[in-house]
């Protein structure tokens, strides 16, 4: 009896046993990276994310050359943000004691969790002032510096000397005509250092170019700005400029239509000296087309040999509604992978906003709301007052075909040299 009884009472007891409380993990927030490396002095630098309605989610004004790490409240991982980068500069102008502001704003849409965006600057060339004396000679026809901003022309009043604010990456040449020669003889540079270089050329030790100039033929006549590159080494962005020289502001702008690209080379034509780079080219392209349909062509590509033709991009955008301070309506044509949108307003605080958005058809695009503590700094934010017209360009990568993959690329910001590697090509209007 007592064992029955003790039995029932486990029956009892048992069932009267709740069922476990399963208590679900918490939600995990959405995460942003952001590495600084910029310093307080070059730049102040804020990040605001927003939602797909352009509702400001969270704010913040990011440490000094610090990586810091911004998490969307009441959020989950499968969330996606806008992402709006901010970054505000002084330089003052040398003399004046007037500091000119710049307000740069870059939205990138459609952020997924755990991404990162890094804020530095990438330029690797280096200025040298580059002084050269033209010996035994009595007359200098033309002398080309490539990526050099002429400062003074070689003539007889100056004994024949040149000078020039050149940009390279360790190596640079200079090529001149002489004493009514119609043949260039050149001098090739390497282990360019310090911020200036003075040297003096005796023309006959100058060996001639004999080899012809590659041509290349461009997609339409017009005012071009160029770099032609030959490259050594990629990886420590090592490059021997083989372009024109730099155009000063305010000077004679020619037109043309071709590319006659001379290369320091030499020796019998039918076996020229070796070049000091084996590893293809890099051509960089920028210029408006000023008859028909106006648009910016922008071209930034590697090649094993320099192209004999530049074809011009098929694709295009053009406009379905007035464009205005916050919203602009495009219709785009397949064949390109990023839409990016540009508004400015000039003046002694200079604001750019630049938006990057999936092309799809027909598209209205709208920027986010400014975030309070910007606002309150540049009301002209808040209310959206640019200027008249919106820059809309048109970007294709030859090698990035998604544009997840692109917006990655351009956020982390590691490589300057990414486009080019992408093979880019980009056409903007202004509606």
């Amino acid at each position: 009896m007592r064992l029955l009884l003790f039995s029932l009472f486990v029956v009892f007891v048992v069932s009267c046993e709740k069922e476990p409380v399963v208590v679900p993990a918490a939600e995990k927030n959405y995460i942003l990276t952001a590495y600084n490396a910029f310093s307080s002095i070059e730049a102040r630098t804020g990040i605001f994310l927003t939602d797909q309605d352009g509702r400001v989610k969270v704010f913040r004004w990011l440490p000094d050359q610090d990586t810091a790490q911004i998490r969307v409240p009441g959020s989950s991982e499968r969330d996606v943000f806008d992402c709006t980068v901010l970054k505000i500069t002084s330089n003052e102008v040398s003399g004046s004691n007037v500091r000119d502001t710049s307000v740069e704003l870059t939205t990138y849409s459609r952020i997924p969790h755990n991404e990162v965006v890094a804020l530095r600057n990438l330029g690797f060339q280096r200025p040298v002032l580059f002084r050269v004396t033209f010996a035994d000679v009595s007359r200098v026809d033309s002398v080309i510096v490539p990526d050099g901003l002429t400062f003074m022309q070689p003539k007889a009043s100056n004994n024949f000397t040149g000078e020039y604010l050149t940009l390279h990456s360790g190596q640079m040449w200079i090529r001149a005509l002489l004493d009514g020669d119609p043949v260039w003889r050149f001098i090739y540079l390497e282990r360019v250092e310090g911020p200036a270089l003075v040297t003096t050329l005796q023309s006959k030790l100058m060996p001639p170019i004999i080899a012809k100039p590659i041509k290349v033929q461009l997609p339409f006549p017009a005012s071009w700005a160029y770099k032609a590159e030959g490259v050594i080494d990629t990886a420590a962005r090592r490059f021997v400029p083989i372009g024109d020289l730099l155009r000063a502001p305010g000077g004679f702008v020619p037109t043309f239509d071709r590319l006659d690209i001379f290369e320091p080379n030499s020796g019998d034509p039918a076996v020229p000296t070796p070049l000091p780079y084996n590893k293809g080219y890099r051509l960089h392209l920028e210029s408006s087309r000023p008859i028909g349909v106006s648009y910016t062509l922008y071209y930034d590509r590697f090649h094993d040999r320099l192209p004999a033709v530049v074809q011009a991009p098929t694709f295009s955008t053009s406009s379905t509604v007035l464009a205005d301070g916050r919203a602009v309506g495009v219709i785009c044509t397949p064949g390109f992978d990023a839409l990016a949108l540009t508004r400015v307003r000039a003046g002694s605080t200079r604001y750019q906003w630049e938006a990057f958005t999936e092309p799809a058809g027909t598209l209205v695009h709208r920027l986010p709301d400014v975030p309070k503590e910007v606002a309150d700094l540049y009301p002209v934010l808040k209310d959206y007052r640019f200027d008249r017209g919106v820059r809309v360009r048109a970007e294709s990568y030859d090698r990035l075909s998604v544009f997840g993959a692109v917006m990655r690329t351009r956020m982390l910001n590691h490589d300057v040299l990414w486009q080019a590697k992408a093979g880019y090509v980009a056409k903007e209007e202004t509606y």
